[in-house]
């Protein structure tokens, strides 16, 4: 387990550092824009992952993500 969470850390650090990511406003990790949704009425990218588990649900945020 110690090691797949290290894996992800490395994988999301390398994403980070390209010019074309953003995090999702769920689980914090990032990823290429082109991989995440923008939910228009609460404000914030979302992945298929967390997209999936929230489903239609909405979720109000206190500071909205720039698109």
């Amino acid at each position: 387990m110690l090691v797949s969470l290290h894996e992800l850390f490395e994988h999301d650090r390398q994403v980070a550092s390209q010019s074309d990511s953003t995090r999702c406003g769920i689980c914090y990790l990032h990823y290429f824009v082109s991989e995440l949704h923008y939910r228009d009425e609460e404000g914030f990218y979302v992945c298929q992952g967390c997209e999936r588990t929230l489903g239609k649900q909405t979720i109000p945020m206190l500071r909205q993500q720039q698109k």
